[in-house]
């Protein structure tokens, strides 16, 4: 493996940890934060996450395949960067519903592009599902993903 590929290959799992730590920050530090949320407070604040990280998933890979995954990634971070500081200043639980939203939106635009980055830059990263993709097909994200969603419906027997 040349460096690039190792650098590459370590960005992507590091932004990784990064969407998957902020996810799980809150369960952790909520119990000793000063606004001293409820169960039902956690809960929203876990929903607002995950429902910016499902809606933003589909325009990632478009927005990856038009401007290049590199550009979506640095966003996506910063994003993620910004939204943590915001939820750790928090004063008020709107405030923190706020950032776990824009939180989970900067989460969800990493996912598509990291996915592709990983392939193109090592070619031994099968793409998500290969084996569905039509032989003479093009294979970019957004259509790896809306592919990844078929592979999970029953298909119906005659």
């Amino acid at each position: 493996m040349r460096a690039r590929d190792i650098y590459i290959i370590g960005v992507a799992s590091a932004s990784f940890f990064m969407s998957y730590f902020s996810r799980l920050a809150w369960g952790i530090v909520s119990a000793y934060s000063s606004l001293k949320p409820s169960i039902v407070e956690d809960s929203i604040v876990f929903s607002l996450f995950f429902i910016g990280y499902v809606v933003v998933q589909v325009p990632a890979g478009v927005i990856s395949d038009k401007v290049g995954p590199r550009y979506v990634v640095t966003t996506s971070l910063i994003g993620l960067a910004a939204s943590s500081l915001i939820s750790g200043i928090a004063n008020s639980m709107w405030v923190e519903y706020v950032a776990s939203l824009f939180m989970g939106l900067s989460a969800g635009f990493r996912a598509p592009p990291k996915i592709q980055t990983m392939h193109n830059s090592t070619k031994t990263m099968p793409l998500l599902p290969l084996p569905l993709s039509p032989p003479n097909q093009p294979r970019d994200t957004t259509y790896r993903l809306l592919n990844n969603l078929k592979c999970n419906t029953p298909t119906p027997t005659p």
